[in-house]
């Protein structure tokens, strides 16, 4: 019990805050009886994980991998939040983890009963990068997009990879998702402009045309749509 108490009070001392203090406080020991006991350490272990994801969070961003891998992962230990994996899991994707970036991934969606859309564009993206087929990548954008279905963003990513496809399935699939953002969001000058390409490399060229001029209108020196009118 001491000695939870100390790692309370050294992970308190190096964030600089009077959280796990509190804590400490709250569940004042040591413990007389058994419930007494399982109620405090659940606090310290509460405790314990929401410092040290704070502090793996802190040295994620500075970039200091190492730290926050070894801190989210004690996160994980006294936890094992959605949270704490989704964390841990961003941080193998910035060492370039893919792998095991997909496995956490995976996990903090099996795990949950309202899976995040995000969790399934970040499944997606540890997919593409850790060389998985296409289709996978697209289901998880699919089901992501099924979650959140305004997040033009991503639509517009997943209109560019199958797009990247270059089958008549693909193209036809990218307009469908353009076509969606711009309903959204008439003015994205970027899905217009990706919408006039995928148009022309289907054989329909009037249509094509006539997106790099909406393009023009709302940007008039967009190079790429004055060059590819011209070819």
């Amino acid at each position: 019990w001491y000695l939870a108490q100390r790692a309370v009070q050294v992970l308190e001392l190096e964030l600089g805050d009077t959280y796990a203090m509190s804590a400490i406080h709250t569940a004042q020991g040591p413990p007389r009886t058994a419930k007494q006991f399982e109620v405090a350490l659940k606090w310290l272990r509460e405790s314990l994980a929401d410092l040290h994801y704070t502090l793996g969070v802190e040295a994620s961003e500075r970039s200091n991998h190492d730290t926050a891998e070894m801190h989210l992962r004690a996160a994980v230990t006294h936890r094992g939040s959605s949270k704490d994996l989704d964390e841990l899991a961003y941080v193998f994707m910035k060492k370039k983890l893919f792998r095991r970036a997909e496995e956490l991934y995976r996990t903090v969606l099996s795990s949950s009963d309202r899976p995040s859309p995000l969790v399934h564009f970040a499944l997606a993206a540890s997919l593409r990068a850790s060389g998985h087929n296409d289709s996978g990548v697209v289901s998880e954008m699919q089901q992501g997009i099924a979650l959140d279905p305004h997040n033009t963003e991503m639509r517009t990513r997943l209109g560019q990879w199958r797009q990247y496809e270059g089958s008549p399935e693909g193209l036809s699939a990218a307009c469908e998702q353009y076509q969606t953002v711009l309903e959204i969001q008439e003015d994205d000058i970027l899905t217009r402009f990706l919408l006039a390409q995928a148009l022309y490399a289907r054989g329909l060229a009037n249509q094509s045309v006539d997106e790099y001029l909406e393009v023009l209108a709302r940007h008039p020196l967009h190079c790429e749509a004055h060059y590819n009118l011209v070819e």
